[in-house]
């Protein structure tokens, strides 16, 4: 499905930058935006292509060029940031056969459902940034095409999209947006599939072509914003209970184990790892679908969706990386995570990477017997202000034939010791566990919580640190 794209981006890839000083965004030696279009929609088998916008096209001959094309799809042009360089040669061709520069590169998608059903909304927005909701969530969680040297001494790369297609399907059922993007160290091809029967569904191929070894590189990235929740400490001057667009980390490992990270906006920039071979399924999830948790009217966190990737295949050995950036406006996407292939990148091959993107408000994926509602924490007692912390999980029971008095918990926190730990079932779906960590002055620590029961699966993992 992606041969032409792959063999523009090999094309691509095999030309070198002209010189570090050139901006990402600037167009590659002998591979204009205009002859790529041209090359492509020579192999089209005939059909018409329009241009919508700047590097976005609908192929098919009655597809208008204002307004909303036939099949239920509406097409926006967005302010695309950074903006395409004049040598992107970006241009709207009319009905007539007329042409006009744009200013605008980027587009909202909607793909309509059945019958009256929820319907798919997609929004490219900049770099390889691209939104995925049903019609009834509001944006929040992004996810990218690829990620590079993210949160790396040297600053990270940012590759762009140069073009961008959009590939009805002859049933009207599927929809496919097809993407080429560039950047100092590679190139990629992507595709994004659609099908208006799997509302909020995506299928997404990526296929890059390294100019260089990448070591350094992110599959399936995602980002999100999160400021602070019930237990971080309200900042001063926020009515809001809470502002985050997901609260934790959800991962589904090889070994079957259904993990949990909450999330955090730490004072300092703050990396964490998950090994793993191959993994399942990760991605960042909102629980709370209540608007007293957010208190905002307008900003719709509760309607935000949970977005999981599920990769396709093997993918191998490697790590679910976590980057928490330190922020204080609501406007930055602080939060990233992707997988980290524990070997680099190798220059002059492809490397394909395959996956389901979904957009859900289910709080609980998978078959975890009691997932983790609540993480509080404070100082064990008045004079152990640094070294001993006691922690209180809540957990919610889900079902699955377990039996909440049956409960037993373990704690690990590898050099720090362990102390106390008790399990309380506080009503029939509700179970907390409390413990007390000891450490060493000034030393972080990564801890698990496990919770067991005597039938059934065992509750989610909680992994957690104390900074």
């Amino acid at each position: 499905m992606l041969t032409r794209r792959r063999l523009v981006a090999g094309a691509l890839a095999c030309a070198s930058l002209a010189s570090s000083a050139r901006p990402v965004g600037a167009q590659a030696p002998e591979a204009s935006l205009a002859s790529v279009a041209q090359a492509l929609a020579q192999r089209s088998e005939g059909a018409d292509w329009r241009e919508l916008a700047a590097g976005t096209r609908w192929a098919a001959a009655e597809a208008p060029t204002d307004g909303s094309p036939p099949g239920g799809v509406s097409i926006q042009t967005l302010p695309i940031a950074p903006p395409f360089d004049e040598a992107s040669e970006a241009f709207v061709l009319g009905a007539d056969g007329s042409s006009r520069r744009l200013e605008t590169g980027g587009f909202d998608l909607r793909f309509g459902g059945p019958g009256a059903g929820a319907a798919t909304q997609l929004r490219f927005r900049g770099a390889t940034v691209f939104d995925l909701a049903r019609s009834d969530q509001v944006f929040g969680t992004a996810a990218r095409a690829l990620a590079i040297r993210v949160a790396d001494p040297r600053g990270e790369e940012i590759p762009v999209f140069r073009a961008v297609w959009i590939e009805p399907a002859v049933d009207g059922d599927g929809l496919a947006v097809h993407g080429l993007l560039d950047g100092p160290s590679s190139t990629a091809a992507v595709r994004l599939a659609l099908d208006r029967r799997r509302p909020g569904v995506c299928d997404v191929e990526v296929s890059v072509h390294p100019r260089a070894d990448m070591p350094s590189v992110g599959m399936a990235p995602l980002t999100c914003t999160y400021l602070h929740a019930p237990g971080d400490g309200r900042p001063a001057d926020d009515r809001r209970p809470a502002v985050h667009d997901a609260e934790g980390l959800w991962m589904l490992n090889g070994a079957g184990e259904r993990l949990w990270r909450p999330l955090s906006n730490p004072a300092q920039l703050q990396l964490s790892a998950f090994a793993d071979r191959p993994p399942r399924a990760f991605g960042f999830v909102q629980r709370r679908r209540d608007l007293i948790h957010y208190l905002d009217l307008d900003a719709g966190f509760e309607r935000r969706p949970s977005l999981l990737v599920e990769p396709v295949g093997d993918w191998g050995a490697g790590w679910v990386t976590l980057v928490e950036i330190p922020s204080r406006s609501e406007e930055n996407d602080n939060i990233v995570v992707f997988w980290q292939p524990a070997e680099p990148l190798s220059a002059g091959q492809a490397h394909r990477f395959a996956y389901r993107l979904t957009a859900t408000d289910e709080p609980s994926p998978g078959a975890a017997s009691a997932t983790v509602a609540a993480v509080r924490s404070g100082p064990a007692t008045a004079s152990d202000l640094e070294e001993a912390r006691r922690y209180v999980v809540l957990y919610r029971m889900t079902g699955g034939g377990a039996d909440a008095a049956s409960a037993q918990a373990s704690v690990r926190a590898g050099s720090a010791a362990v102390e106390t730990v008790r399990v309380a079932r506080i009503s029939d779906d509700l179970v907390a566990t409390e413990f007390v960590l000891r450490r060493s002055p000034g030393v972080s620590v990564d801890f698990r919580a496990d919770l067991y029961f005597e039938t059934g699966n065992p509750a989610e993992v909680l992994l957690h640190r104390w900074p």
